[in-house]
């Protein structure tokens, strides 16, 4: 949607910063601690968010403020990407990835999380070393 909003709107910072987003795979939360707004990375890349020319874009057609705070953003989400790529470069390979929702809409767990949990199980039994969020990611902080 963004990319057809560019196309016929060259100028508009707001699309290229919307590109910028999805393509680093940012969505917006609150922070329970604060309550604020902030970026949560569902994809990573090897690429600068500094560096991007769709970043480069949405800043020279923003206004001064819109422009500092793509700044802003843009080194926070940077400083997430960077400690994405640490923390998995320290990580042994994968064999399997095993993706599902783990709760609803009320927090409660999902039927598909209990059934990843035995594929997990399954699978770990037979030798695969298998991501499942769930377990693999027990020993992280939040933000890892």
């Amino acid at each position: 949607m963004y990319k057809s909003i560019v196309a016929d709107f060259s100028k508009e910072a707001e699309a290229y910063w919307g590109l910028v987003l999805c393509r680093y795979g940012i969505e917006y939360v609150d922070d329970p601690a604060t309550g604020k707004k902030v970026p949560t990375c569902h994809r990573s890349s090897f690429d600068s968010i500094l560096e991007n020319a769709d970043f480069d874009q949405a800043c020279e057609n923003a206004d001064p403020i819109a422009r500092r705070l793509y700044r802003d953003e843009a080194k926070t989400i940077e400083n997430i990407r960077k400690g994405i790529l640490e923390v998995s470069g320290k990580e042994e390979p994968y064999d399997i990835f095993i993706c599902y929702k783990e709760t609803d809409e009320s927090g409660s767990r999902t039927i598909d999380s209990v059934i990843a949990q035995d594929v997990y199980d399954a699978l770990t039994e037979k030798g695969y070393r298998a991501f499942f969020s769930r377990i693999s990611l027990e020993d992280k902080l939040g933000t890892e």
